[in-house]
């Protein structure tokens, strides 16, 4: 007790209102090489003793006072402290159980808590809301550009704290300040507030400050994290930017699960290597003992061969730490091929629709490859594929046509491939089979356009898989991006050359920033971008091609104009099966109801 060795027959003096350490010694050895093995049974019963005594922890003191006997008092010791909690009682520091749960990001216990895992976080950007070259009035704050185009309660409250008629870049940085962040709620007409309402006055500012003010970033922050809508939450997040979490710097993980590792690499450092990166790294685990060794070889077995049927389908090259939206859609579904391949289900009936969409041909040939193993396993694959070298590799084939629509649903020829195409006539008239057996081809074209009008110019293009892009893309020409799955062609596209173009054409996303490339230019021989894609054409299950093209506006206003609707006093709106008081209450609308 406080350095001392006191026998338990002394009176032992406390003081109640000061802290003490006390230790009991509850065995002394002398242990050499030749002893440890015989003593070995009477150590784990000490030990087991001091962590019930102390509630899991254990001081192991090396005497090192020089005897040739063990002092009953020693002078001098080295003590070593250990502990069964996962505890550090020096530095206070303590881990949980380690357990597999502890390494999952989508797992509360082993999530970053500041970006809940997701290692990055989204952060409203003063560059996506301000134009600086437009006043308020002319909608310079791009979310509520059309606020100001009418008079409004925001626009009213607004004008007692910002100037509303000159350019967002004159403002000085205690307006602008205030635009964005706003006052503090509910001040006190103190001095300060008075000259707050001065300063504002002489930058422009229209009367004196009253009330409070929210600011836009403040306001917009504010309803992301309230609103239950995922419409409005969609509309801010166009505003918003991601950054790298400062907690955890992306590795989405807590520091007490990033703190484990093996060989010297945590579980994120293994993460971010390339899947035959990976596969190097777990083959050359040479610095496990025996007992590791044991214990690793069946789980290092199962994540060698789940590894390896991911370099067969041709995703070496990937990370495994990423994220699914960053995949291109062959890569992605290579990954679930890949998946069933590691299953290894016997007797399956695979059914896959159109899976070479948007895949280059060398990787056509590693999807066909993928199929057929899984075909040889003793599975069935039937595909729905109109690419030329996928129904080269079937056995069998069914064409279903004549036409779409209508004039579709018969069977025009089925049968095994070979026997169809060594077959000495198409009898069938399957256009399919025309083209299969080289009696049709389409011709290619032996003119093509020459002159160009204007070019578009992008240089240093960088994101994803691109780096350091430059490119020429002549305009009034069909241009066509292609190149191996994974390669960067999405990303160029919606990334750089949309990004672009939004930001130059549309006023609700207009910036003279240019997005992931040096320099962009060659806009001004365009009007208009117009982005088509596979997003579904409605937010709704109501969606349909006549609401969506604005035909069905046009056929409400006809019935709207009829004579029995203009007695009864309906609009154009009574006949929209979106809105109350037209569509039928009882399915909302949607024709059908759920039970």
């Amino acid at each position: 007790m406080d350095g001392k060795i006191i026998d338990l027959s002394e009176d032992i003096l406390i003081l109640k209102n000061n802290k003490h350490s006390i230790e009991v010694v509850i065995d002394r050895l002398i242990l050499d090489k030749k002893t440890l093995d015989e003593n070995r049974s009477r150590v784990f019963e000490s030990v087991e003793n001091a962590l019930k005594l102390s509630e899991g922890l254990v001081i192991l003191a090396a005497v090192l006072d020089k005897s040739f006997d063990l002092p009953h008092k020693p002078k001098e010791m080295e003590d070593h402290l250990f502990s069964e909690r996962y505890a550090c009682p020096v530095d206070n520091i303590s881990l949980p159980e380690i357990e597999p749960r502890m390494f999952s990001f989508n797992s509360p216990h082993g999530a970053c808590p500041s970006c809940t895992g997701l290692g990055t976080l989204l952060k409203i950007d003063e560059k996506l809301i301000l134009n600086p070259n437009l006043t308020i009035s002319e909608g310079g704050i791009l979310p509520y550009a059309n606020t100001f185009t009418y008079d409004s309660w925001f626009s009213h409250k607004i004008q007692q704290f910002i100037p509303i008629r000159i350019p967002i870049k004159e403002l000085n940085s205690h307006q602008k300040n205030l635009l964005l962040y706003g006052t503090s709620p509910h001040p006190s007409p103190t001095a300060k507030t008075r000259a707050e309402s001065e300063k504002l006055g002489e930058g422009g500012g229209e009367g004196e400050v009253s009330g409070s003010f929210e600011g836009i970033i403040t306001n917009l922050e504010r309803r992301y994290k309230q609103t239950q809508s995922d419409f409005i939450r969609n509309e801010i997040e166009k505003y918003m930017r991601k950054e790298i979490c400062p907690a955890c710097r992306g590795a989405r993980l807590k520091p007490d699960s990033l703190a484990v590792t093996i060989t010297g690499k945590s579980i994120m450092e293994v993460s971010r290597l390339s899947i035959s990166g990976s596969l190097s790294y777990l083959t050359n685990l040479t610095d496990l003992n025996n007992r590791e060794k044991t214990i690793s070889a069946p789980i290092l077995k199962e994540i060698r061969e789940r590894l390896g049927f991911l370099e067969s389908v041709g995703l070496d090259y990937l990370t495994l730490d990423r994220t699914a939206n960053t995949l291109a859609g062959g890569e992605a579904q290579r990954i679930r091929l890949a998946s069933q391949l590691g299953s290894g289900l016997v007797g399956a009936l695979y059914v896959l629709d159109e899976p070479t969409i948007g895949l280059h041909s060398r990787d056509n040939a590693r999807l066909v490859k993928t199929l057929l193993s899984l075909r040889d396993l003793g599975n069935t694959i039937i595909v729905v594929e109109h690419d030329e070298d996928t129904i080269f590799a079937s056995d069998y084939i069914v064409d279903i046509g004549p036409k779409a629509g209508i004039h579709g649903g018969h069977i025009v020829v089925s049968g095994y491939l070979d026997d169809l195409l060594t077959a000495k006539e198409n009898k069938s008239g399957s256009d399919t089979l025309d083209y299969l057996r080289g009696d049709k081809v389409i011709e290619i074209p032996e003119k093509r356009r020459e002159s160009p009008k204007g070019e578009i110019q992008i240089t240093g293009g960088n994101i994803f898989n691109i780096k350091n892009l430059n490119v020429k893309l002549p305009l009034g020409k069909f241009i066509t991006i292609t190149g191996v799955s994974g390669s960067g062609k999405s990303s160029f596209v919606y990334e750089i050359l949309h990004k672009n173009l939004q930001a130059r054409f549309e006023r609700k996303y207009r910036s003279a920033e240019i997005y992931n490339c040096k320099s962009f230019t060659g806009t001004e021989y365009l009007g208009r971008a117009i982005l088509i894609n596979q997003s579904p054409i409605g937010r709704t299950p109501r969606s349909n091609p006549a609401t969506y093209t604005g035909a069905w506006t046009f056929v409400r206003e006809l019935f709207a104009e009829t004579a029995e609707a203009r007695a009864r006093g309906w609009k154009a709106s009574r006949f929209s099966f979106n809105v109350k008081g037209g569509r039928c209450e009882t399915c909302h609308g949607n024709g059908e109801i759920e039970v």
